[in-house]
């Protein structure tokens, strides 16, 4: 049964977390402090990505990211593995290491 902007209003924090599945890889944990809506999609062994917390992130804007989640999958992309790499690349991370290695490739190394 797909997840609706009242099941998750409806959705009571208890004691300990519980998860409202959504269907088609989309499902809302709901913990004493938060409710967030993840995606759980396989890439080949089952991942689960956290989207956002509900409301700051809207069920259609959960949706639209699942849409895009599975489409890189479709296309043999690993999202876990893109997510990474694309906040390495934010951080900077990925310049110092191009730096590092032309300065490694312009030693000059001697056997001894």
């Amino acid at each position: 049964m797909p997840l609706t902007d009242a099941k998750i209003k409806a959705a009571k924090a208890k004691d300990k977390q519980y998860t409202l599945n959504g269907g088609e890889g989309l499902s809302l944990i709901v913990s004493p402090k938060a409710q967030m809506l993840e995606a759980a999609l396989s890439t080949g062994m089952r991942a689960e990505l956290f989207l956002g917390s509900y409301p700051y992130v809207s069920l259609q804007d959960a949706r639209t990211k699942r849409g895009e989640l599975k489409s890189l999958i479709a296309r043999g992309i690993d999202p876990l593995r893109k997510r990474k790499e694309d906040k390495r690349r934010a951080s900077g991370s990925e310049e110092f290491e191009a730096v590092g290695r032309e300065w490694f490739d312009k030693q000059v190394w001697v056997e001894r």
